[in-house]
Parts: C-alpha cells; sequence; structure tokens
C-alpha cells in the first residue's frame, strides 16, 4: 500500500495574510519540550491543549501533551518508544501508538491518556501484529488501522470493543480519523489495487474519489459530515480535496505544485501544506473561497496538520538553523503577538496587555479603563462607559440628581411626583394602569379608576360628552346621573359630580342672532 509520511514544523512569530476572513494573522508558539532536540505537534483540541512527539537526537522517542503552559511527557511505563502521541479530544484525553521493543520488528500498539494516568495501554485486536491509533472523539471511541495477519485493516474501538473498518473487497485500509457523530474517514486499495478514500457510517461505507482523480486518500470529517483529503488528478497533480456529502471540490492554492489537505474544524476551515511555484514547503489554510499561506519568515518550511473549532492551528516545521519544532498559530487579528483567545483587547494592538482595572477589557479598549465594568455598558453611546461616566443619558442632568438616569429628559417632568420622570415612567399618572393602555392619562392623584385608568367623572364626559346635540340641559343632567350611578362611588361622591356637572350649560338653548347657542 502506499502511505505518505509527513514529519515537520514551525515557530514563534506573526505574519499578515491580506484577504482571509477566518483570521488575518497569527501569533505562533514554539512547542518543544524542554531539554528535547526536537518536536513534531499534530493535534490540537477546542480547549487549546495540543499532543505531538520527539525527543533526543537518537534517544528514545516520546510523545507529549502541551496544556498551554506545560509541557508532560507521554511514555507508558515499560515502553521503548512511542511512535506518536497523535489525537486529544475536548476532554483531554490522548491517543497514540508504541511499542516495547525498538519498532524495527513493527510491534505496536495504541495507548490512551488521560488526567495524568494511561488509562489503557494495550490498544490492539486480538492476532493483530502492529496498531497504529490515529483519532479519538469526544466520547472516546478511538480509530486506527494495523496488520490483521496479512491485511491492513482499520478499526473502531468503542465500549471495550472492536470492529474491523475494510470496504468489501478491498485489499486493505487505514482510518485516519471521525468525527462526534461516529463516522470514520480513511483509505485504501480497491479490489483492482486502485488506492481511495472512504467513509464509514451506520454500517455503511462510501467510496471517495473525485471525478477524473486516480487516487485518494480521505484524512478528516467535521461533525457537519464534510470530509477532506489529498491526492492526483487526471495530470498527476497532488490536490486537496473538499466532499461535502454530494460533490468534490479541489484544494489548491494560486500557482502551487502540490497541496495536502489534512484537517476541516466543524465552522469549514481546512488545513494542510503544500509546495508553491518557486518550490517552497508551507502550510495553508483554506476558508472556503481565499487561501492563506502558514509560514513565518526566515523559516525553510511548515507543515499544518490540525484545526480547532476556535481557528487556532498547529503543525510542525524547521526553524532557520534547521531544528524540527512544534507550533501553535493562534488568531491574532490585531497583529501584536498576543492571540485572540488570550487578548484583552482583540481588535486594539497592545502587546503589553495592561489593564488597571482588572476587567476583561485592556486599558486601550476599555472605555472605563480605571472602573472595573465587564458588560461595557455606554447607554449614551459616548466612548464613556456608564460605570465611570457621571450623566448616563448625555441630557445635561447629572446621575446623582436625574429622575431618568438612562433616558435624556433634561425638563425632568415628573407629573406624578413619584421620583420617577415621565420620560422613563410607565405610568406617569400614577393611578397603576401602565401609559401604554391608559386611555386617560393625567388623571388627578388619588382618585379612583377602572382597568381603562379613567376616573368616573373622565368616563362620565366620555360617556356624556357636553357637545352632543341635547335637547335641553335637563336632558343633559339626567345623562350625567345615570352615567354616574354604574360608578362604584359613595352618595356624596355621586352628589359632587351630579352637582359639577349640573352647574355646566350644557344642553342649554339661547337664540343669538338666530343661531342656537349651547
Amino acid at each position: 500500500m502506499k502511505r505518505i509520511l509527513m514529519t515537520l514544523l514551525l515557530l514563534s512569530c506573526i505574519f499578515s495574510v491580506p484577504g482571509l476572513t477566518l483570521a488575518a494573522t497569527y501569533s505562533y508558539k514554539e512547542l518543544v519540550p524542554p531539554g528535547w532536540s526536537w518536536a513534531e505537534a499534530k493535534r490540537i483540541n477546542n480547549n487549546g491543549a495540543a499532543v505531538g512527539w520527539g525527543g533526543l537526537d537518537g534517544a528514545t522517542s516520546k510523545g507529549f501533551l502541551y496544556d498551554g503552559s506545560s509541557y508532560t511527557d507521554i511514555l507508558p511505563t515499560g515502553w521503548q518508544f512511542v511512535g506518536e502521541a497523535l489525537d486529544i479530544n475536548d476532554g483531554g484525553a490522548v491517543v497514540g501508538f508504541g511499542g516495547l521493543g525498538d519498532g524495527s520488528d513493527g510491534a505496536t500498539k495504541g495507548f490512551s491518556y488521560e488526567g495524568g494516568t494511561f488509562t489503557d495501554t494495550d490498544i490492539q485486536p486480538a492476532g493483530w501484529s502492529h496498531v497504529n491509533v490515529h483519532g479519538i472523539s469526544n466520547s472516546g471511541a478511538v480509530v486506527g488501522w494495523g496488520w490483521d495477519v496479512a491485511v491492513t485493516t482499520g478499526f473502531l474501538y468503542n465500549g471495550g470493543a472492536y470492529t474491523a473498518v475494510l470496504p468489501p473487497g478491498w485489499l486493505g485500509a487505514e482510518t485516519e480519523g471521525m468525527n462526534n457523530k461516529g463516522a470514520v474517514v480513511g483509505w485504501g486499495n480497491d479490489s483492482a489495487g486502485m488506492v481511495k478514500g472512504f467513509l464509514y457510517s451506520g454500517a455503511a461505507y462510501t467510496a471517495l474519489l473525485p471525478a477524473g482523480w486516480s487516487e485518494a486518500h480521505a484524512m478528516s470529517i467535521n461533525d457537519s459530515g464534510a470530509v477532506v483529503g489529498f491526492g492526483q488528478d487526471g495530470t498527476g497533480t497532488t490536490k486537496g480535496f473538499l466532499y461535502d456529502g454530494t460533490s468534490y471540490t479541489d484544494i489548491l492554492p494560486t500557482g502551487w505544485s502540490s497541496a495536502y489537505a489534512l484537517s476541516i474544524n466543524n465552522n469549514g476551515a481546512v488545513v494542510g501544506w503544500g509546495v508553491n511555484g518557486a518550490g517552497k514547503t508551507k502550510g495553508f489554510l483554506y476558508n472556503g473561497a481565499t487561501y492563506a499561506d502558514i509560514l513565518p519568515t526566515g523559516w525553510s518550511s511548515a507543515y499544518a496538520y490540525d484545526i480547532n473549532d476556535n481557528g487556532a492551528v498547529v503543525g510542525s516545521g524547521y526553524d532557520g538553523a534547521g531544528i524540527k519544532k512544534g507550533f501553535i498559530a493562534t488568531p491574532d487579528n490585531d497583529g501584536d503577538g498576543v492571540g485572540d483567545s488570550s487578548d484583552n483587547c482583540p481588535g486594539v494592538p497592545n502587546p503589553l496587555q495592561r489593564n488597571n482595572d482588572g476587567d476583561l477589557y485592556g486599558n486601550l479598549c476599555d472605555n472605563c479603563p480605571s472602573v472595573a465594568n465587564d458588560d461595557q455598558a455606554d447607554n449614551d453611546n459616548d466612548g464613556l462607559g456608564d460605570a465611570c461616566d457621571n450623566d448616563d443619558d448625555n441630557d445635561g442632568v447629572a446621575d446623582v440628581s436625574d429622575n431618568c438616569q438612562f433616558v435624556s429628559n433634561s425638563s425632568q417632568v415628573d407629573f406624578d411626583g413619584d421620583g420617577q420622570g415621565d420620560a422613563c415612567d410607565g405610568d406617569d399618572d400614577g393611578d397603576g394602569v401602565d401609559d401604554n393602555f391608559d386611555q386617560c392619562p393625567g388623571t388627578a392623584a388619588n382618585v379612583i379608576v377602572d382597568f381603562t385608568g379613567c376616573s368616573c367623572a373622565q368616563l362620565v364626559d366620555m360617556a356624556v360628552p357636553c357637545s352632543a346635540a341635547w335637547n335641553s340641559h335637563g336632558d343633559y343632567v339626567s345623562e350625567v346621573a345615570k352615567a354616574v350611578r354604574a360608578c362604584l362611588l359613595t352618595e356624596d361622591e355621586k352628589g359632587q359630580i351630579i352637582a359639577e356637572r349640573a352647574q355646566r350649560g350644557c344642553g342649554k338653548k339661547e337664540k343669538i342672532r338666530g343661531l342656537a347657542a349651547p
């Protein structure tokens, strides 16, 4: 079987990517455990923890885990070498492979490591002589491949049980990765010996080979089922591909002679590596529309192997001195050398990260740099946060005296005298009925109202308007009396309203220049 071996790395630096929408710049963190002479970084989880392998020249190779601040060596007790620590899930479980001997006989097996303990050091289907473990899902399912007697076969290890992964009729298969929904991808030789990728999901296999291509390797699948890999087209050019479940998209940066797509995150961002027109080996990031080179200044080569859902890329390469190192490239949109995930001003360059008030925002982007205010609330949008603004609504009245602190009302009108200005008072007349539903706004204080917000006197004036065409003043007063009786009032209150209305001239007729007047 054909197999591509990829071994490389990178550095600690910043580069610009014109036109890239995922991230304009990156900050780089070298990954070489203390005392080691070389290292390769292979995978990164969504918490930013990375794994890989390396060691001292001519000495035992080991795996390593980098948690963002410190390194942990990974080598099961009694093992002579760890081939590679190849994956880490979001829970921090690490898988890889190695063996007791020097590896020359090909006898290897897989391991899992979590929380400082090797939870399994014997991942190897019964009867198999060699195992490579390549991936672990967030639920703990493991995929890899090995030698089942004389046939190279993939496997899925879940809940203590092994499932062989080999498309029907194929001569061999290697599983390279899986998503968190249990779908597995890999590649192998079909019955005719052609190298093809495959997708294994729900006990069904799908062969993957872009039209006109002579071979394909499927390397990664995200939780939406999008698959990436690489192969050769009809002209013999090595390209990456993206398979969305129905169609293929070629992946080859403009002017490059080759590209290997190796990982896709749940946002659809793809990373890999290739060779440009000048023969330079570089990593790349592809966001579905544009490409970004991953090659810091002065480095001879770079390989991007994995990308997490936050856009952080892990890979390996050779620095200017020819030393093999791992790296984490963290999106750094302001280019200040501090990755966005830890930058207290991700949109403003501030390499010193000064933060006088200790809140979530650095001085250069904090609207109250001396007063902690994680919410950055700025009611009047004047650039000064409410926590340190003495006039939050910018109406010229200081907050300590403003009866509507967050609503501009320089007049400070307060109809019901409750200390809350009408501009922010939901019940201006204080009658218990919200202004939005009050049919009689401005009712006097301490007057009984109904559910409409109207007093009996107001209801009478609405039901028995003076402007109506009354036959006589008596008719008007009679109707007022009827309306008043419908109110829940005392006899004295009823009498007061009727007496007051009786003094009005409603319904009275006078001849003035031949016209009837009320």
